[in-house]
């Protein structure tokens, strides 16, 4: 009878949605579908966390206002990891995809109806409401198309290819493809079940947490409310959180392993801690799968960690403690590890573009290949930050940081420059924080190492954000702590300075926003293509392409790098070695035999001349004196196919 119940149901709300796209048309049904997808891929990693942590002796009852964030960190850990073994293997297809999530949902089944209010432990008011309204808001936001530069030249442009081929094959003209993609796989899934916008959601859920774990380790203080807004409102936490980009994912894991450690520091001795100590070193190693910047927070946990063993004057129990810190070591391995033999499958080198100079200078074309665009590569990266004396640059920062953000993150990064202000201005107060509070010095530590280290390295904002929801707890506790000392009057002040710092928050929030005509999509003034060909020049002819080409043909973008909306066969161009049409202009004796040239390895072009224009800079687009004759008198005697106002689309054959 329960079958035949369900079937009826399954019956009843199928040709309700059917209903509803007949009537609305097929975006309204598409955003359904997305929210759909989000929700199984979310239910499947609560429930698969839950399980492991079932399994592992996790102190559910002790430890309530942790168990929802665990169970979900340590589950989409767990996706990404599932995901790329199906990759692996060469199964990678929706059905694959739909057991294997499934499956972790059926695992832990049982965790549903277990949840309590203690697991929930918000009161909606106050800064918990404001919380909660910034991240619905952010939400929406999801559902407008991805956009952004990075998503469509690898964050989905990748996934889009390992999708295409059911594989997690090489991609040797994506030198992203090289860096570790525990995030990409959770897209991969998202893509799978056919939803981008289930892909934003994902990033999303990872912002959500990553200020979950925060605002729940900040309640052992009576409060939490102003340290999870003070993250929330974040601009470049509320940009990113709403594109296909993996920063709030790293950020997620990084927290999640910043309070796993601190938990592990103060529990007593016996499987609790066990299963904390476990848990950093596990997040640890999502993080770091996810992007390379992420070992900055597994040293200083590890470094933080050692401190704490040293610390104890008991020798049995900081013998203890030791062996449980090269525990935190193998685990924060294990899930970073497949990345490495990937890397040496592939290219030689398990840390790829990082140390070329060790493993791909060893002569031959290949490895002269390898080099060359890892130099490039860098040579993008010193646009960011600015030259001189380290000291100097150090003394400058606050200054540069507040007059010229974008020296710290400019083009695909600028998401990551804004709401920064109120961080760096909360300094004094962080230290005032840690200083009153023994048990925030750990995190106070932690934050300035993260710092330094960060600091002498990439310097670009984007890659601080994992720092974002400790920074705001130690601000959130500074203001708490700095009203003992203060008048009613400088009291006043505080809150005052507060405000504003959120008003320019929130309002360059709503202005990028803007820029990027996010608005008009999700209130519903523009349709999916339109949006898109207003912000992509590439776009019309994308989609002309996707509507006349043959299963199997072979594209090429000349000039234009994100791939992303291009469906089947395409080759982009790349930044960080010279293009394979700029080989074939400059060798060529005539544009004709250009176009046979061309036409041997591509049934279609797409071109952009302003795009391929502005990528010149870089050098790898520069034709030679009769390259580029070559390559202009082509494009003139060919007939376009399509002709839009910032790209052509033409048949080569």
């Amino acid at each position: 009878m329960k079958i035949i119940a369900a079937c009826a149901l399954a019956l009843w709300a199928g040709a309700a949605v059917y209903g509803l796209r007949t009537v609305s048309g097929p975006g309204v049904f598409f955003h359904l579908w997305s929210v759909l997808v989000f929700l199984f891929m979310a239910a499947s990693a609560f429930s698969a966390g839950a399980w492991a942590l079932g399994k592992a002796g996790f102190e559910r009852d002790r430890k309530a206002a942790l168990f929802i964030p665990s169970a979900l960190t340590l589950g989409l850990g767990m996706e990404a990891i599932f995901t790329m073994l199906l990759g692996a293997l060469g199964i990678l297809y929706p059905a694959a995809q739909a057991v294997m999530l499934g499956v972790m949902l059926w695992l832990g089944r049982d965790n549903f109806a277990s949840l309590t209010c203690k697991n929930f432990d918000f009161d909606f008011c106050g800064w918990d409401g404001l919380t909660a309204f910034l991240l619905a808001a952010t939400f929406i936001l999801c559902f407008a198309p991805p956009q952004q530069y990075d998503s469509l030249v690898y964050h989905l442009a990748m996934p889009q290819a390992y999708v295409a081929q059911h594989a997690l094959v090489a991609l040797p003209e994506n030198i992203y493809s090289h860096f570790p993609q525990n995030g990409e796989m959770l897209f991969t899934s998202a893509l799978l079940l056919g939803s981008d916008l289930a892909a934003q959601m994902i990033s999303w859920l990872a912002a959500l947490l990553a200020v979950w774990w925060i605002y729940a380790y900040a309640r052992r203080f009576g409060r939490g409310g102003l340290a999870a807004f003070i993250a929330a409102s974040h601009t470049s936490m509320l940009l990113l959180c709403a594109a296909s980009y993996v920063e709030t994912l790293v950020c997620m894991f990084v927290t999640g392993a910043l309070v796993s450690l601190l938990e592990w520091r103060v529990s007593a001795e016996g499987r609790a801690r066990l299963v904390w100590i476990a848990l950093s070193g596990l997040f640890c190693g999502f993080a770091l799968g996810v992007k390379y910047y992420a070992g900055i927070t597994a040293a200083g946990l590890f470094f933080v960690g050692i401190y704490h063993c040293y610390s104890v004057q008991r020798f049995s129990i900081r013998r203890k403690l030791v062996v449980e810190m090269g525990a935190f070591v193998a685990l924060a391995a294990l899930p970073f590890v497949p990345w490495l033999v990937k890397n040496i499958y592939e290219i030689g080198n398990p840390v790829y573009p990082f140390l070329y100079h060790l493993f791909n200078g060893t002569g031959g074309s290949a490895s002269n290949n390898a080099v060359a665009q890892a130099k490039v590569y860098f040579f993008m990266l010193t646009e960011y930050g600015y030259g001189g004396w380290f000291f100097r640059t150090l003394f400058h920062f606050p200054f540069t940081l507040f007059a010229r953000p974008d020296r710290f993150g400019g083009g695909m990064d600028v998401l990551g420059i804004f709401g920064w202000d109120l961080l760096f201005a909360a300094v004094p107060l962080m230290w005032l924080a840690a200083r009153k509070r023994p048990e925030l010095r750990w995190i106070w530590a932690y934050v300035v190492f993260h710092f330094f280290i960060w600091f002498m390295t990439a310097r670009v904002l984007r890659f601080f954000l994992p720092v974002v929801p400790a920074a705001s707890l130690l601000a959130a506790e500074g203001i708490y702590a700095l009203e003992d000392y203060c008048t009613p009057f400088a009291r006043a002040a505080v809150w005052i300075g507060l405000a504003f710092f959120t008003c320019g928050r929130l309002y360059t929030w709503a202005y990028a926003n803007s820029v990027q005509r996010c608005w008009d999509y999700v209130l519903g003034a523009k349709s999916r293509a339109v949006h898109l060909q207003g912000l992509l020049p590439y776009y019309p002819c994308a989609a002309a392409y996707n509507a006349a080409a043959a299963p199997g043909a072979r594209v090429l973008l000349a000039g234009e790098q994100r791939s992303y909306y291009v469906s089947g066969n395409v080759t982009a161009t790349s930044l960080v070695h010279v293009n394979g049409f700029v080989n074939a202009a400059d060798g060529a004796v005539s544009p004709e035999d250009l176009r046979q040239k061309l036409a041997h390895d591509y049934d279609w072009l797409i071109y952009t001349p302003k795009e391929e224009q502005r990528l010149r800079f870089y050098g790898t687009l520069n034709f030679s004196g009769p390259g580029y004759k070559n390559w202009s008198g082509m494009i003139s005697v060919l007939q376009p196919a399509y002709k839009g106002d910032l790209c052509t689309l033409y048949k080569l054959r």
